[in-house]
């Protein structure tokens, strides 16, 4: 695979470097048009024997996008005495939600929600922020979630103050969503 592209005639249009490969793995495991199969082809087609912290944490974010994996990597995420790295858990953050798999990452909307105020209480101020980074459910945003947060936010200590702003950007990000949403929602129509 080595990544040229030329055009109908052979002429050279472009040649892939490795971060092209790599996204184009990703994108492809998130599909729902290849099997899986298909997809660990193209893995290891890709990245072969490499060894690289790059090439495993693109095992890892790709594990994470598999629907039979969803339950463990999220065990991975929330337990405080998991064995990843940080780098390691962003690749699987990364890896974990698609808007390609909303039947999948539907329920565990919520339990990001049910989990956030122990999350922040067991981990890392660093690593809450990745995980709500990756993992605010922007996909589908009902008026409850918003509540939640809302509500997460009000029991914050007055003295965690990183942890607020966090969330009210949060709380921000979710509000604006759903504005452009409902207003592209009219203009459709």
């Amino acid at each position: 695979m080595n990544g040229e592209i030329k055009d109908k005639n052979g002429e050279h249009l472009y040649k892939l470097v490795s971060g092209n490969k790599l996204f184009i793995v990703k994108v492809a495991y998130h599909s729902n048009h290849l099997s899986q199969e298909e997809k660990s082809k193209l893995l290891e087609l890709s990245i072969g024997a490499d060894k690289s912290d790059i090439a495993s944490n693109l095992r890892l974010q790709c594990d994470a996008s598999q629907a039979e994996n969803k339950e463990k990597v999220w065990g991975q995420l929330i337990d405080p005495k998991s064995t990843y790295s940080l780098s390691q858990k962003r690749a699987l953050l990364a890896g974990f939600y698609s808007f390609n798999q909303l039947d999948l990452i539907r329920p565990y909307f919520d339990k990001f929600y049910e989990i956030l105020p122990s999350l922040q209480q067991d981990h890392s101020q660093k690593y809450t922020e990745d995980f709500i980074f990756y993992l605010l459910p922007i996909f589908e945003i009902q008026n409850h979630h918003i509540v939640k947060l809302l509500t997460i936010k009000s029991e914050v200590p007055d003295s965690n103050t990183t942890f607020m702003n966090t969330l009210q950007d949060s709380i921000e990000k979710l509000i604006k969503c759903k504005k452009i949403r409902e207003i592209a929602q009219n203009v459709k129509k």
